[in-house]
């Protein structure tokens, strides 16, 4: 019997980690009972698994953080709250969800990017917005994501400080970025192209069959 070489393994176990990604991501739906945690759970394991194959059990440090992850999510499950997901207690708390955060912070700085290359101040809001809701994100539960919304989002990005809001410091770090490319709008474009790499959108377009 021929032994399978090991970069056609690891390319079958990418393979499979990739397809078991996409089937938890597609059963993901945070407005279920658990919050999504089903999905969440199948996601680690699919990691699990991966990181078996390559490392082997030989290391079992090397998994004791997932581990430990996985546990405290079931804990959940059960009605428990482990230390690991307790929250922090802070002087302040966020307005936002840091997912929303993130969101804002890059809607507001495409917006930036595109007055930058010239665009009216109400046409850059309303261009973001319509892109944003295109790619399924919407402002809670179902509400459409508005041009004002997205104003509101630039003028936060705009006058809060880094030390008050970590959404700040991304933003200005996109606004940066500018110099990578052309132009600011392609700078623009760029960031919207690649935002539900940081922030999933609520409703996800379904990948083309």
């Amino acid at each position: 019997m021929t032994a399978l070489d090991p970069a056609e393994e690891i390319l079958k176990r990418i393979v499979q980690l990739r397809q078991q990604l996409a089937f938890a991501a597609q059963k993901f739906e945070k407005s279920a009972p658990d919050g999504g945690r089903s999905s969440v759970h199948m996601t680690l394991r699919a990691f699990d698994e991966f990181l078996a194959a390559m490392f082997g059990t030989r290391e079992p440090s090397v998994f004791i953080p997932l581990s430990q992850l996985q546990y405290a999510l079931h804990d959940l499950d059960r009605g428990k709250v482990v230390s690991l997901l307790a929250p922090q207690k802070v002087g302040r708390r966020p307005r936002d969800p840091a997912a929303k955060d993130a969101l804002m912070a890059l809607a507001a700085a495409s917006m930036e990017l595109l007055i930058d290359g010239g665009v009216p101040r109400k046409h850059a809001a309303r261009q973001v917005a319509d892109d944003l809701h295109g790619r399924g994100y919407r402002n809670g539960v179902s509400k459409r994501i508005s041009a004002q919304n997205v104003e509101d989002w630039r003028d936060r990005m705009r006058t809060e400080l880094p030390s008050e809001n970590a959404a700040v410091g991304r933003f200005r770090r996109m606004v940066a970025s500018e110099s990578q490319f052309p132009d600011p709008v392609t700078a623009a474009r760029h960031i919207l192209d690649r935002i539900s790499l940081v922030a999933p959108p609520e409703i996800p377009k379904k990948p083309p069959a």
